[in-house]
């Protein structure tokens, strides 16, 4: 049995955690910020049944594999920023699903590929930052519509 003692926020930016992050969280949790830690591991797919879930923002740590496609399923989320992380791979179309997200930023990543025509389906973004990174092809002309 989980015990959690914290509901709808989890803060624990600027530490020197290790490890990886636990596949488990509650699942009312709003915010989730693992900033400027020594993380090293890959996002668990679980965190994509966080229907609640409002912000991410994984920065300046270890956290690599990809990103999952599961995450098109968080239906709540308005906030997504993953900077200066390992993740490789290429962006998921299903983030195109992401209806109330108004902040995309993943900067400075391992990322190939194309910019998913899909991501013009995010109606309400206000802020798209994908830099430094290894995108290739056109900017999708759905991109702003």
């Amino acid at each position: 049995m989980n015990v959690f003692f914290f509901s709808e926020i989890l803060k624990l930016g600027r530490n020197k955690l290790t490890g990886s992050i636990p596949p488990i969280f509650p699942s009312s949790l709003k915010i989730l910020n693992l900033e400027d830690n020594l993380i090293a591991s890959a996002i668990p797919t679980e965190i994509g049944y966080l229907t609640n879930i409002e912000a991410i923002s994984i920065r300046n740590t270890g956290v690599g594999g990809t990103i999952p496609t599961e995450f098109g399923l968080l239906s709540n989320l308005e906030t997504l920023k993953m900077v200066s992380v390992p993740i490789a791979g290429s962006l998921p179309s299903e983030i195109g699903k992401l209806t109330n997200l108004v902040e995309l930023d993943i900067v400075v990543t391992q990322l190939e590929g194309r910019i998913p025509s899909e991501y013009g389906n995010l109606s309400k973004l206000e802020i798209l930052a994908l830099k430094y990174s290894s995108l290739t092809g056109t900017i999708p002309s759905t991109l702003g519509q």
